[in-house]
């Protein structure tokens, strides 16, 4: 995100997130929320389900798929599979497109606030947000809050060893 920021957000040892203003004087009544497995999405999730009770938004809940592609094993297992006997409180909504950046930025049109998870960076990335969810993050013609989940005490002992220290 820059020189300044990355550092701080790649060190925060708690749950981190960003926001980008697009207007300052929305009101934050229609939120899409961009859903998968990761931890840094449950985090938006929880965002959205918290700024559900304060401000009475109701939140979509969306899921991208690129277009000729399946859907990846965990998200279908998390929030589709009733066999684990888990319910999802996410009423998910799934659609294909040319990418899931694209579909991402065509579905936040009509909404006041995006929210989105830190991609799920590799063990030795650099990136904190990753560069997809970082561009549709600019591109978005909406406000946009980027989640990203505290590392856990073995994912930030390897971070640590293996990441060059600003």
């Amino acid at each position: 995100m820059g020189t300044t920021l990355d550092p701080v957000l790649r060190a925060s040892p708690v749950d981190t997130l960003l926001l980008h203003w697009h207007d300052k004087g929305a009101r934050f009544s229609r939120i899409l929320v961009g859903v998968t497995a990761s931890p840094h999405a449950q985090l938006g999730i929880e965002v959205a389900q918290a700024l559900e009770a304060q401000l009475k938004a109701k939140p979509r809940y969306l899921h991208v798929i690129k277009r000729g592609t399946p859907m990846d094993g965990a998200t279908t297992k998390t929030f589709l599979d009733k066999a684990t006997g888990e319910d999802s409180d996410v009423d998910l909504d799934i659609v294909q497109a040319r990418s899931t950046a694209a579909g991402m930025i065509a579905a936040s049109k009509d909404v006041d606030l995006l929210i989105l998870g830190a991609a799920r960076e590799p063990i030795l990335s650099q990136l904190i947000f990753g560069e997809k969810t970082r561009s549709v993050a600019r591109r978005a013609s909406c406000s946009v809050i980027l989640a990203k989940r505290r590392p856990g005490p073995g994912r930030s002992l390897l971070r640590r060893l293996f990441t060059r220290q600003h």
